[in-house]
């Protein structure tokens, strides 16, 4: 389980350079040129801590995996951020993890969601990837 300030610490070591900005549509992005990953968060569109550790390490994910689409490329977009959200649970909400938290009690997704630290939206995908309970 990763915290938002190891994702920080993570993106600095890997040289992912992470900066706030205005975006329109999306509360974050990640670019990459020539091997040079750039991550932009509008924090005004983040809503909760829980929103911010999961796009940033949505975003780092795409820079991990190489994750990225464009509209010449023949990568499937869908494809894309099924690869970097399987990142995010791996390692912000590992499935023995998850196991433990079930079997302590965290039944409901809410939960799950503050339990590791993640929005509930990612917690429904951990439960599809590594359960096969539909979201």
């Amino acid at each position: 389980m990763i915290t938002y300030d190891e994702l920080c610490d993570m993106a600095d070591r890997d040289n992912i350079l992470m900066i706030s900005g205005r975006l329109h549509g999306t509360p974050s992005i990640a670019i990459c040129d020539n091997g040079d990953c750039t991550i932009v968060i509008d924090h005004k569109q983040i809503t909760d801590k829980y929103q911010l550790t999961t796009c940033t390490a949505h975003e780092i994910g795409h820079c991990k995996t190489g994750s990225f689409y464009s509209p010449f490329g023949l990568e499937l977009r869908s494809r894309m951020e099924y690869r970097t959200n399987k990142w995010v649970i791996k390692n912000l909400a590992p499935k023995d993890e998850m196991i433990i938290a079930i079997e302590n009690g965290n039944t409901e997704i809410w939960q799950l969601a503050e339990y590791f630290g993640i929005t509930e939206e990612m917690v429904r995908f951990a439960m599809w990837v590594y359960f096969d309970i539909p979201a």
